[in-house]
């Protein structure tokens, strides 16, 4: 459990380090183009389908890190209600559930990066795989996410440690 928890976090920081540079580039690229086109009339051509990567990897990132704080969207009306070993049942079948859909989209997302392998950006010439690789690689670490959010809660409701970290207070 602690194993899994340390990579958690490790895989949560990766994404925070990456994320922070996919911002750089992207507000780098943006400033020059805007500088170039606005004093020189000249276009980057290429960094429409530069910035596009960029930006999918950053969403897809961006949502890793709000799946591993537990900040994601979920409806808590009913939630809030229940007694402590019903948020356990319903936080461990949420993060279940996660972790299947997110592991199919990983599944699926390889079988089309695959058949994508040859296809090219239009302005850049950059592959098109690479926008799927990225959201694939935040997928991975939201199933990786899911997987220690089940452990987590486990270990809460049988160890007595700590309170469950699914719900709102």
């Amino acid at each position: 459990m602690e194993v899994l928890r340390k990579i958690s976090q490790w895989l949560n920081k990766f994404a925070f380090v990456f994320a922070c540079i996919l911002t750089g580039g992207m507000f780098g690229i943006t400033v020059v183009n805007v500088f170039l086109r606005y004093f020189f009339s000249i276009n980057i051509l290429w960094a429409y389908d530069v910035l596009r990567v960029l930006f999918v990897g950053f969403v897809f990132l961006a949502a890793s890190m709000v799946s591993y704080r537990r900040e994601h969207a979920r409806f808590v009306f009913f939630y809030d209600k229940l007694s402590k070993i019903g948020r356990y049942i319903v936080s461990v079948l949420e993060n279940a559930t996660t972790a299947v859909f997110f592991g199919a989209v990983v599944y699926f997302g390889v079988k089309l990066c695959i058949s994508v392998s040859n296809q090219k950006l239009p302005a850049s010439g950059i592959s098109a795989t690479l926008l799927y690789v990225l959201m694939i690689l935040a997928m991975a670490i939201m199933c990786v996410h899911a997987i220690a959010h089940i452990a987590e809660d486990t270990v809460a409701i049988f160890g007595e440690k700590k309170e469950l970290q699914g719900g709102a207070e």
